[in-house]
């Protein structure tokens, strides 16, 4: 009933309909097709264009790959405009980077930052087609040390290898380059910030090395009593000295927070310090719960404090000292602090236990302790 039409049932399932029509009178045509050739350009593929001149009907076919683009030294493509992509290396100070010699010669030199293009490894041509590479060395200059190399945005690179898996001696080499990337180089120093004590010039003191040692350990032991003095010959207190003590070890984590003492607050600067001393037995205060931060540390408990932290060691040798009775709570730590070079008193044949030990004395001591087998 559809006036010239047609109609399809009992459809269960998707299909095509093609309708083909031709104007009334004519003939199949007898096609002589015209080839008309396109060439590849930086942006487009090739191919073949087959035209009929008789009926005009057309197709294409024969297609071919886009060619690479003709990029100046100014890193644009002469046909098309496009831009290379870049690799730019920005770098802490202390660290520079040497980029392979192809790629120098078109480098873009900033402050503490350099800029190439990727070349291919076959050409060494810039590339833009995703197969470019960087080979670059990182330059560190005295006193500083590697501490990273890394590169951004991640999709825009395939691999960045370093020294262990590449050819280049001491150098790095980014791959599969396609696009801007960014590559951040991270150094540290490695020498010892430098320190002036006014009041600590002679090298030939015997605490000379050893302020040295507590000023420049990691973390800092003490940084004086001043920024232009230590202060050797000055007394320290007992937080001072736990504290000292603690640094020295690294700060280790206090795992015990009970705090047993009414005189350490948790704001003072001793308080981890002090808890870790009485959590690992290298003190038990001065009784009544009291752990008297503020008192003058003699010379006694210090070597009490050393002993203890390294396990109480046993000691083989004699007792050198008429002022260390055997009864003494500091008796077998003064020996081992004799027998293994910490101490060797303070002349006269006495060791002084009572005397105020001062930070001159405390440091020593504890840069003197510093490489026994804890």
């Amino acid at each position: 009933a559809i006036e010239n039409g047609y109609r399809i049932t009992k459809v269960t399932g998707a299909f095509t309909i093609t309708v083909k029509t031709k104007k009334q009178g004519d003939t199949t045509c007898e096609h002589d097709y015209v080839a008309v050739v396109t060439a590849p350009t930086c942006t487009a593929k090739g191919c073949t264009t087959y035209t009929c001149s008789k009926c005009g009907d057309t197709y294409t076919a024969d297609e071919t790959d886009m060619i690479p683009h003709t990029f100046g030294e100014d890193g644009i493509c002469t046909v098309c405009g496009k831009a290379a992509p870049k690799v730019t290396f920005a770098c802490d100070d202390g660290a520079s980077v040497t980029v392979a010699a192809s790629q120098a010669e078109d480098a873009e030199t900033t402050e503490n930052a350099v800029t190439v293009f990727p070349r291919n490894s076959d050409t060494g041509e810039i590339d833009a087609s995703g197969d470019g590479q960087v080979n670059f060395t990182v330059v560190l200059a005295d006193g500083y040390e590697l501490e990273s190399v890394t590169a951004a945005p991640a999709e825009n690179y395939k691999n960045l290898k370093g020294p262990d898996d590449t050819k280049i001696e001491n150098g790095y080499r980014i791959t599969k380059i396609k696009g801007d990337l960014t590559v951040t180089v991270k150094a540290k120093k490695t020498d010892a910030p430098p320190f002036r004590f006014d009041d600590v010039q002679d090298e030939n003191a015997f605490y000379y090395d050893a302020v040295y040692w507590a000023f420049n350990h990691d973390p800092q032991v003490t940084n004086g009593a001043t920024p232009t003095t230590f202060g050797p010959n000055g007394s320290c207190t007992r937080g001072q000295v736990v504290t000292f003590l603690w640094r020295a070890a690294g700060e280790p984590e206090v795992k015990d927070a009970n705090n047993p003492f009414t005189d350490v607050k948790d704001s003072a600067f001793y308080y981890n310090a002090v808890l870790w001393a009485v959590e690992n037995e290298i003190t038990s205060g001065v009784g009544n719960g009291r752990f008297n931060p503020g008192g003058k540390c003699n010379r006694g408990q210090i070597v009490t404090f050393l002993w203890r932290f390294s396990g109480k060691p046993e000691a083989a040798g004699e007792n050198p000292f008429e002022d260390v009775k055997a009864d003494a709570f500091y008796y077998d730590a003064v020996l081992w602090a004799v027998e293994n070079k910490i101490t060797s008193g303070t002349g006269a044949g006495k060791f002084s236990p009572s005397s105020v030990c001062t930070r001159g004395q405390v440091v020593t001591f504890l840069y003197r302790a510093d490489g026994l087998e804890k």
